[in-house]
């Protein structure tokens, strides 16, 4: 059972103080909040392993409509021009020195790290989880979730805003 923790920064649950604390209400505004239908973005991501290394990455990705997106990686070095497309549930890497592109899967990892290619192309929190409890401390909430299908990338999510 592999669980991650998501980190939700900026107040992204602050806009649910309205809701009645229903978990996968608030799963639908993260979503909204995080994955807006069209959008043009740097992006970030720190690999960091069980033993402590760290491994940063920096992307340029395009998203167009709910079901296309493209990213290029542009550091480190040994990742630059790495791309990956995604129509729908189709997901492709392309890597300059192989010149082709190449068919992969959403639970594989373009760059061999702990997150996965479905972290980097598709972020549906809502429907792929069900939000099975919240917590809530003087810091925010913490929401549990627990995988609809067995196809989707982790069993378990732990989302917190802090």
């Amino acid at each position: 059972m592999k669980k991650i923790m998501i980190l939700i920064l900026l107040g992204l649950f602050s806009a649910m103080t309205a809701f009645a604390l229903d978990g996968n209400e608030i799963l639908k505004q993260v979503d909204k909040n995080l994955n807006p239908d069209s959008f043009e973005m740097y992006r970030k991501l720190i690999n960091i392993e069980p033993d402590g290394t760290k491994k940063e990455f920096v992307m340029f990705s395009v998203k167009k409509g709910k079901e296309k997106i493209a990213s290029v990686f542009l550091s480190p070095a040994s990742e630059k021009g790495r791309s990956t497309l995604r129509i729908g549930d189709n997901m492709w890497l392309y890597i300059p020195n192989v010149g082709k592109p190449i068919r992969i899967t959403s639970l594989q990892s373009v760059t061999g790290g702990i997150f996965n290619n479905s972290d980097i192309m598709r972020v549906d929190y809502n429907s792929e989880y069900n939000c099975e409890k919240i917590e809530i401390t003087d810091k925010g909430y913490t929401l549990h979730l627990r995988a609809k299908f067995k196809n989707v990338a982790y069993e378990t999510l732990t989302m917190f805003n802090s």
